[in-house]
């Protein structure tokens, strides 16, 4: 992986307004594909579209995104990024972007419309598998906010210093998310059969801003945002109308002397019955490197846990694993890599059946309900 992929990642992400260009006759497009075949070790599994016994190439890591881009003057840019998706959509086609973007000035943009939620450090780019080391970013962490999209406005301030590069993003919007049931939460509501079902959410007045410090070398970036969630999911104390919820994240990388580093934590709190239908969180993980010619070995520990330990009504409801990958990335020449990650998880407490993200066992109800496994992966990125 080259020292520019991250840049890259961010460039296809929000492409960059260029020069004067005439009104809408010059499209520009770029393009982006994962192919990936998985397997596990596990018997059962709630999150059957990650990986099951059976070697699989029709997983949720499957995608091919375009992405379109056109200068309408000077000034005003528009861009829509289409994705289509083997988990959930079928490789049905969605617009995952659609924005107008406004240059006040080289280092002031205003974007409008539908725009990524910026929490983690590959937000931007969190679809193009090419951009980053692993296969998939840690779903202890980025599992843990279900919005990865807004419709709204933001603003992006980039001012320049030497060789420094500040961020500052504040936004403003709306969004729709589903998430799911949980094993745990199934237990405790004393309804098996819930386990695995969608849960469908509306954020209202969803705000928060995005700072990030960069240089040639190193990112260093941290989020906050809260929102009111509202959901026809009927918990145990009664729907969730309007609960305050605040997510908060740090991270930061590196791409030094051939040393690639990244690290994230990240915090969901959550307030009233949404509580209980997205209990508190806390999560982190690390990832060690070091590139070789065309190799780059990667060694990562995730946790997830409890976030309000003290707790014990809410404590039920929480997902807690610890998971450990190895992985191994081959360039491909530019703009293709083949990626192997052999991530072994171990739930704790029985609390795992997370549908978007690597929690991952046995049946929860059943008495080996704990049990580790192993997920294998292979995938190829291409970006065109």
């Amino acid at each position: 992986m080259k020292k520019n992929l991250a840049a890259y990642g961010i460039g296809l992400a929000l492409a960059a307004v260029s020069g004067s260009a005439l009104a809408l006759d010059e499209i520009r497009i770029n393009g982006f594909l994962t192919a990936a075949a998985t397997q596990t070790d596990a018997d059962s599994a709630y999150n059957a579209d990650l990986a099951t016994p059976d070697l699989q190439f029709n997983g949720r890591d499957n995608r091919l995104g375009i992405q379109l881009s056109a200068d309408v003057n000077e000034r005003v840019e528009v861009t829509a990024q289409l994705l289509a998706r083997a988990v959930p959509d079928n490789y049905n086609v969605e617009a995952d972007w659609a924005y107008a973007s406004y240059a006040v000035h080289d280092q002031l943009k205003i974007r409008a419309g539908k725009v990524k939620l910026p929490t983690f450090l590959t937000s931007d780019y969190i679809e193009v598998g090419y951009a980053y080391p692993w296969v998939r970013p840690p779903q202890e962490v980025y599992s843990l906010n279900p919005i990865t999209s807004m419709s709204g406005i933001d603003l992006l301030y980039t001012p320049v210093f030497g060789d420094i590069t500040l961020l500052i993003q504040p936004y403003y919007g709306n969004s729709t998310g589903s998430g799911f049931v949980t094993g745990m939460q199934a237990y405790a509501f004393g309804a098996p059969d819930l386990a695995g079902d969608p849960v469908d959410f509306d954020a209202k007045d969803l705000a928060g801003i995005n700072l990030a410090v960069q240089t040639d070398v190193y990112t260093v970036r941290a989020g906050y945002l809260t929102t009111k969630v509202s959901s026809d999911f009927a918990t145990p104390s009664g729907p969730i109308d309007e609960d305050k919820a605040q997510f908060m994240s740090v991270g930061f990388t590196m791409d030094w002397n051939d040393v690639v580093a990244y690290a994230e934590w990240a915090s969901r709190d959550e307030d009233g019955n949404a509580e209980i239908g997205f209990p508190d969180q806390e999560a982190w993980y690390a990832t060690i490197g070091y590139r070789m010619g065309p190799w780059l070995p990667t060694l990562t520990y995730a946790q997830l846990k409890a976030g309000d330990p003290d707790n014990a009504s809410v404590d039920a409801y929480a997902l807690e694993q610890t998971s450990t990958s190895f992985g191994l990335r081959y360039e491909l020449g530019l703009g293709a890599d083949i990626k192997f990650e052999a991530l072994y998880v171990n739930p704790e407490k029985g609390n795992f059946g997370l549908y978007d993200g690597p929690l991952h066992g046995s049946d929860p109800f059943s008495t080996d309900a704990s049990s580790d496994a192993m997920v294998y992966t292979l995938t190829l990125d291409v970006i065109f």
